[in-house]
């Protein structure tokens, strides 16, 4: 498990390394979809180590720069990356935030055009009796 962790934060400096190059290259549409896969990336490693909040930061901060980028947003990739935010807050006990990113994500595949890949919709529908059943649920705080 050691190498692994090791493995995992050596990979994150590489991934945050590419970060800033990918910054200080040339503005364009490609720059911009680097960005935005090497965010994913680094949040993927984030969630790996289970260090969910770090990992949702940086999902949430490739959805901001893809939607800011009004012309080329990539709506299907950013219902997949909310699907994914959406399953971090559910392994986390945050029903109800989850149920929202879902709700989000729902949203963006239509945007896309795109079938529901993720499940989300089924997905919604399993979390609502329990949200139901116990408001509460979702008061799970993140370690």
């Amino acid at each position: 498990a050691y190498m692994e962790s090791d493995q995992m934060t050596k990979s994150l400096y590489k991934f945050k390394e590419c970060l800033v190059m990918e910054h200080s290259c040339a503005n364009s549409a490609e720059k911009v979809d680097g960005i935005i896969s090497t965010l994913k990336c680094i949040g993927r490693v984030y969630y790996s180590l289970g260090e969910n909040e770090n990992a949702i930061n940086y999902y949430q901060k490739a959805v901001d720069l893809s939607l800011a980028d009004c012309l080329h947003a990539n709506h299907g990739d950013i219902a997949q990356i909310f699907g994914i935010i959406g399953d971090i807050l559910l392994s986390s006990g945050e029903i109800k935030e989850a149920m929202k990113t879902f709700a989000k994500a729902i949203n963006a595949n239509r945007l896309a055009g795109l079938e529901d890949m993720c499940n989300l919709s089924v997905k919604k529908e399993i979390l609502m009796p329990l949200l139901k059943q116990n408001p509460n649920y979702a008061v799970a705080s993140s370690p």
